[in-house]
Parts: C-alpha cells; structure tokens; sequence
C-alpha cells in the first residue's frame, strides 16, 4: 500500500471520518453515485480530498455501494469501514477481510522450481509453482440474481460461503469464478471457500478443496498450506498404532498425491503433508511414542523423530544434556502406549531456521521440519535424532544454546552444521535480521548427504 492510502487507512479509521461523512468539514464532492465516490477516494492526494470524497456517501445504500467496492479494489482501505456498515453482507465480508492480513501484505517472490544437489525441498514454505492450477483459474461464471443487489461482491461471496458450508464445492466455486477475474477478492473467495470445505467436511472433499486452491491465483500456496494443516489437525493421537483408525489420513494422503503430476512435487508435498500430521498427531497424544509406525509407511519415521525430539525436549526441566536427550527418544520411539485419549495442544509458532538453500548448503539432504521449516536428515537413527534434538532446542523458550553448543564438536559433519546454523540463525533472529548472511561450512563437506 503506497503512503498516500495508508494515510487514507488512518484517516478512515479516525473518528473524524463519521464528521465528515455527516456532511460537516469540507465542501462536499459533486459526486453522487458510488462508483464516482470510490474513484476520488482512490486518487485523493490527501486527507482533506478524502474526507470530501466520502461526504457525498450520505444515504446508507450508497454508502455500502463504496465500502463494497473499495473492500474489492483496496482491501485495507475498504475494511476501515466496517465499523460505520449496517448489518448485512457487506458487513459481515469487510469482517471477514479485517481478519485475512494476506489480503494487503506483500505477495512472496516465487522463481519457480529450484535444482539442488541434495535431495529434498530447497525452501520450507510452498510456492505458487508448487500448486497446481486448476480449471477455477480461468472459469467465469454469471453472476445471476447477484447482479442487480446493492453490493453485487457481497452476495456471491455469502453465496459461495453458503455453499462451501454445505459441503458443496462446486457450487461454491462457481459462485467465485462470479467475480471479476484477476482480483485479488476472487482469489481469495476461493482460498477462503477451499478453507471452509475442509472445516465443515474435513477429508471428504479434500480434492474439492485443492481444486479450489488451483483457482486461488496468487495465493494459491497459501490456501493449499491451509488446506493440507486443517486435514493433519485431525490425526488420531501418535498413541495410535491401528491403521483402520488411520484410514483417512492415509486417504488423504492419496488424494494429494492424486492432486499432483509432477513427481518432484508431488514428493515434495507427501513430506509436507507427513510432517503436519505427525507432529499433530504427537502433539495430541497422552504421551510420546512409537505407535504411529504401526500404521503409517516408513516416510514417516524422521518426522516422528523430529516431532517426539520437540516435545520431550521443550518440556524437559531442568535442560537436557545432548546425551541424555538422544536416549530420552530413542526409548520413546521404543514404547507402544494403545491409547486413544487426546489431549488440547497449545497453538505454538515453530520458527523457520533454515528457509531457503544459501552458498554451501544445497548438497545436503532435506526434509521438513513440522511442517513449518526444513531440516538435514541422516539415514543413521541415532544421527539423526541427534539433528532433531537440536532443532527441538533451537526452539524452546528460551533456546537451549549449551546443548546446541555441545553439538559443535560432533564427530559427524552434519550435527556440527546443524549446530553451526542454528546459533548463526538464532542470533540473526535475536537482532531482527531476517537471515545472516554467512552460511558455515563445516571442513570436510560429503556431497550427497
């Protein structure tokens, strides 16, 4: 947003808007019509154009008719007006608007696929490039009865909302493909109604779901990150080793491997989807153990390591030594619990520490990290249990830097990098860079680990 229309942001939040719009202040704008209002909000230079822009907008239908529009050319601007709308649609979607940030924050840059030596994703987040686009992209549908309602945005979002509840996809995504094409309202009507469908249905229309994250445009990635971690919440507990009870997510797992040709990609996105849903899985569970690998494949396993070093590792008081962490997991991955209890987790925010590849870094194997980062990863357990327990303490509160620092002088290459990254990283957050610069390179580099 440019600093004239955050200006206009501060100012439509400002108490004094509701004078100006009463008609008090300035000379009104000889607009009268909506499309004329919105049209001088926008190019207003400043405060005092706005103000006499928005004093034309007397009658509550016009002044819907201007937030409606200005919820669908500007989002921040027009969400500053939710407060001053009456109940009705436009209400409820400028709302909904205030609540997805998305909407007025840059978009990601996204170079497209990315080669590197080592196997594994080169960046933790997924990328537009990564999601499929499907045929919601370009279909364009009739508005219908929306056409003639005072806010015509307004009622084709409440009706795909209204459809996507219902277990509809389809409908919901006609509804969307309603809206003008190349908008950033009906990218996100998509996002949102794919959001909706796996809320109220879960894995029964995942695939409508990612079919409607295809048509989400530029926050295509975002949607199907969303769609995918709404599907991994609704794990059974890692106490749960039938594999009958886990069925849809080993369905679900299909459907997005189904959802993607490529098969880089689609590797890609199986070891997202594992990593989501065993770390919510042992987040819910009674206690940490082995008795997911009882049902789930063998892909599974560095991400149960990874999620059982999390938690162990972030509860343990007084701090652990490396030693004594590493046998502390290797004996939960051991036990078989059988319990189906679940418990609530808290919502926590796992930091990204290793977002992209940097110089001296893509030859190394990698693997996500709960779903939210990356990590190395080794084919000897006790190694890489190892790699976890530092990844556990890089994220506690506060990071465990001594048992990270113990790391340093591991005999093996890639417990002494990950140590190195982590106190580099740690340190780049503590300062609020977004990423040092300096990549370590332990001595000795092994392609292909």
């Amino acid at each position: 947003m440019s600093s004239v229309q955050a200006g206009l942001t501060r100012l439509l939040r400002s108490s004094v808007v509701a004078v100006g719009i009463a008609g008090c202040g300035s000379s009104p704008s000889p607009c009268t019509d909506a499309p004329c209002i919105v049209a001088e909000v926008l190019a207003a230079p400043d405060e005092r154009a706005v103000h006499e822009a928005l004093q034309a907008a007397i009658d509550p239908q016009t002044f819907v008719a201007v937030a409606g529009e200005l919820l669908n050319k500007e989002p921040e601007l027009g969400a500053a007006l939710c407060g001053r709308l009456p109940h009705g649609l436009t209400k409820e979607r400028c709302q909904s608007i205030r609540t997805r940030p998305h909407l007025w924050s840059p978009i990601p840059a996204d170079d497209g696929s990315v080669v590197r030596a080592g196997s594994g994703p080169a960046y933790s987040s997924l990328r537009n490039s990564d999601v499929p686009v499907s045929r919601w992209q370009t279909d364009e549908q009739s508005p219908g009865g929306c056409r003639a309602e005072l806010d015509p945005n307004a009622c084709l979002w409440g009706r795909a909302k209204e459809s996507s509840r219902e277990g509809d996809g389809a409908a919901s995504g006609r509804w969307c493909a309603a809206l003008r094409r190349h908008s950033s309202m009906r990218a996100d009507c998509f996002f949102e109604v794919a959001e909706d469908l796996v809320e109220h249905s879960g894995r029964a229309h995942l695939a409508d779901a990612l079919e409607l994250c295809g048509g989400a445009g530029a926050y295509r990635a975002l949607c199907a990150q969303t769609v995918l971690s709404e599907v991994a919440q609704r794990a059974p507990p890692s106490t749960v080793g039938d594999v009958v009870v886990w069925a849809p997510q080993l369905m679900a797992m299909r459907a997005v491997r189904s959802w993607i040709n490529d098969p880089v990609i689609q590797q890609r996105m199986d070891d997202r989807y594992l990593a989501l849903t065993v770390h919510s899985s042992v987040s819910r569970a009674v206690a940490p153990s082995g008795d997911i690998m009882d049902a789930l494949p063998a892909a599974a396993l560095p991400h149960l390591r990874a999620a059982i070093s999390h938690r162990i590792v972030s509860a343990a008081s007084p701090a652990l030594r490396l030693r004594e962490a590493v046998d502390l997991v290797t004996s939960a991955l051991n036990d078989r619990v059988f319990s189906s209890a679940v418990l609530s987790p808290r919502t926590e925010l796992v930091l990204d520490l290793w977002p992209v590849d940097r110089e001296g870094e893509s030859h190394l194997r990698a693997i996500s990290y709960l779903g939210a980062s990356r990590r190395t990863v080794a084919n000897d357990a006790v190694t890489d249990t190892t790699i976890c327990i530092l990844e556990a303490a890089a994220r506690a509160t506060p990071p465990l830097s001594d048992l990270i620092e113990e790391a340093k002088t591991h005999h093996d290459e890639r417990v002494r990098w990950t140590s190195a990254r982590l106190v580099e990283q740690l340190e780049a957050h503590r300062l609020g860079t977004e990423s040092a610069q300096w990549a370590p390179v332990p001595d000795g580099q092994t392609p292909g680990l």
